[in-house]
């Protein structure tokens, strides 16, 4: 189960820097395999927007999980779903089991989760956290428009804060703005970033080119608030959950 800490000045500069990054290797291997994800009599199998709120944070853990057919399973997916990507996945992965109702992950440190399945119209709840089906970037249209979003964590006299902009434009360019900042007690840092450049989306990733040349490839995938919408009304990019501003 993922924690998060913000007790020391050392690990809120990091935590600053890693929701600030801008830069990711590029990956110029296509997108493979993957679809929105079902509870099938084996088990869940394909991708799933999992939201889990932990008190203790004040926060809503928001993160991609992907179940394969052959019974794999991989949370918080970074940048996609090809072998590379997931051969290459640094966040928690294991093995599932699915029966009577239950099920088990045996995850790669030897640990297990094992907690009952509760399905819903939609998806299904599972050790505290709500699995809904992520659909494919199957129309580039979805991705167009300006989106916002930030994150909240707050702990024992400190706060660490987060926001983003993106404009991602019909002719294929884009502009990022970003800025976080940390407060211990009465001190306060804060740091600033952007970039501009072309966007591209393949399945379930966005990348990112900027006009330096820096490539950032994230895992992403459309989310309908409103189902009589044609646009979705947020978007998935690499752990944050965008609004839609127009």
């Amino acid at each position: 189960m993922p924690t998060l800490s913000l007790r020391s000045p050392a690990s809120r500069l990091l935590a600053v820097a890693a929701l600030l990054a801008l830069t990711l290797p590029a990956c110029s291997q296509q997108p493979a395999g993957g679809a929105p994800g079902n509870l099938t009599g084996s088990g869940p199998v394909g991708v799933f927007f999992m939201t889990r709120y932990w008190s203790y944070t004040r926060s809503l853990e928001k993160a991609a999980w992907f179940f394969t057919p052959d019974g794999r399973v991989f949370q918080n997916l970074e940048n996609g779903l090809t072998d590379a990507d997931l051969a290459a996945h640094r966040g928690p992965k294991g093995t599932f089991k699915y029966a009577g109702g239950q099920l088990e992950i045996t995850w790669s440190d030897g640990k297990k989760s094992k907690s009952a399945v509760e399905p819903d119209k939609t998806g299904f709840a599972w050790d505290m956290g709500i699995f809904t089906p992520a659909p494919a970037l199957s129309d580039r249209k979805w991705v167009v428009g300006k989106f916002e979003g930030g994150e909240s964590l707050v702990g024992s006299g400190t706060a660490l804060m987060t926001s983003n902009s993106f404009e991602f434009r019909a002719d294929g360019t884009y502009t990022r703005t970003g800025v976080a900042s940390a407060r211990s007690g009465s001190v306060t840092t804060g740091s600033q970033g952007g970039s501009t450049g072309t966007w591209k989306a393949e399945v379930y990733s966005l990348t990112l080119t900027g006009s330096d040349g820096t490539v950032m490839r994230k895992i992403a995938f459309p989310y309908f608030d409103n189902d009589k919408s044609p646009l979705p009304g947020r978007l998935y990019f690499g752990g944050l959950l965008l609004k839609r501003e127009r």
